[in-house]
């Protein structure tokens, strides 16, 4: 299974490439796949290496946030030993 995590834009590079931020942890990435213009700030989904979508930043924003209630809840479980 994959799960897709908005990533951020945090620098446009040359030959199509950018550098995203995705959780604190930062790569680069191709935009060879995407078709809309690509700026600064720009939320994307990542697969494999490659821009497969542009999000909404409304909609990339929420996701992160419901991604950080998993995340606490699941430090929260395993401080309990709860499987």
């Amino acid at each position: 299974m994959c799960l897709a995590i908005p990533s951020k834009v945090i620098q446009i590079l040359e030959e199509n490439r950018a550098v995203v931020d995705t959780l604190g942890t930062r790569r680069i990435v191709s935009l060879d796949l995407i078709q809309e213009d690509i700026k600064l700030g720009d939320y994307l989904l990542i697969h494999v290496g490659f821009a497969i979508a542009k999000l909404d930043q409304n909609y990339a924003l929420e996701s992160l946030k419901l991604l950080e209630e998993i995340i606490q809840r699941e430090e929260v479980d395993e401080g309990r030993n709860v499987v």
